[in-house]
Formats: structure tokens, C-alpha cells, sequence
């Protein structure tokens, strides 16, 4: 659509491609902080949840 596109074709596609990126830069960030802050809470304590059983006997 950026390549091609002109008028308001090129505007949704710059619009879309700035959505993308920054919902791809939104959840990565917010799935970190949530990760982290379950982990500080204690909620995921637990090895288990990281690593397979199998592999954590192994260990």
C-alpha cells in the first residue's frame, strides 16, 4: 500500500504500519512487565513452569 498506493490509500498504509510496529513493541513490553511482576509476586516461583519435568530431573 506505501509502495503503490496514492492519497488516502498511502495514508491508511503508513497508519497501518505505524499500528503494527507499536503493537508489536506494546505487547512485548507489557508481557515482560507482567512476566516479571508475577515472578516478584511469587506467583511463578515454581521451576516447573519454566523448564520440563523430564528436563528438571535431569538436573
Amino acid at each position: 500500500m506505501i509502495v503503490l498506493g496514492t492519497g488516502s490509500i498511502l495514508s491508511f498504509g503508513y497508519s497501518l504500519l505505524v499500528g503494527v510496529i507499536l503493537n508489536l513493541i506494546c505487547g512485548a513490553t507489557l508481557s515482560h512487565y507482567l512476566t516479571r511482576s508475577l515472578i516478584r509476586l511469587g506467583q511463578l516461583n515454581k521451576p516447573t513452569f519454566f523448564v520440563s519435568k523430564r528436563r528438571l530431573a535431569n538436573v
